[in-house]
């Protein structure tokens, strides 16, 4: 099968794109009018999942909480989960959080204001409990390589997007306003843990 790639973007594309990018700048710097970092961050992770929420098909839907499979494995609180409603319903929708089945987990965000390698550890343990997880009483499949995947298993990227105070990393590119040294490669960061905490 050929790839799917174009030299170059639709500009309407990137346009959308860049607007995303202001838009989610404005509401970092919003949030950091919060003096607790949870709360900050809480902003931040519902300005990323109302984007995604437009964006991304009806069937999927984004929220913060836990998710747990049919043995009662159970991961810890995720920032933000996008899971499949038509696979699966939550087991639970409280005010601020709900209970995901892991059949219908589709990706892990993890939104972090200050990125560091304490921040990074506590990123694997998390990702750790959703590898745990046995959705359809089967073993997450890894990182895809070349090829096709295994039919009826399920993929789920644990991902971990560094979003400083006053610019927002998305897609590989990083605005220069104030950023610290370790956000400056918030690119290679996410990539690299996307691919390091694939579940």
């Amino acid at each position: 099968m050929p790839k799917r790639a174009t030299r170059k973007p639709s500009a309407l594309f990137q346009k959308v794109l860049d607007q995303a990018v202001k838009e989610l700048e404005l509401h970092s710097e919003r949030a950091a009018n919060f003096e607790h970092k949870g709360i900050r961050g809480n902003e931040r992770a519902a300005a990323l999942a109302a984007f995604l929420t437009e964006h991304l098909p009806s069937v999927l839907q984004t929220g913060k909480g836990e998710v747990r499979d049919f043995g009662d494995r159970v991961t810890g609180e995720l920032d933000l989960l996008v899971y499949d409603r038509s696979t699966a319903a939550p087991i639970q929708t409280g005010a601020e959080g709900l209970i995901v089945p892991a059949e219908s987990l589709y990706a892990v965000i993890e939104v972090k204001s200050v990125l560091t390698a304490d921040e990074l550890d506590t990123c694997y343990a998390a990702a750790r409990k959703v590898r745990s997880l046995r959705p359809f009483k089967k073993e997450f499949i890894a990182n895809p390589g070349p090829g096709r995947g295994e039919q009826g298993r399920c993929r789920c990227p644990y991902i971990v997007l560094p979003i400083p105070q006053t610019s927002v990393p998305v897609i590989g590119r990083t605005s220069s306003l104030n950023v610290p040294p370790i956000a400056r490669s918030a690119s290679a960061v996410t990539s690299t843990c996307s691919t390091a905490l694939w579940c």
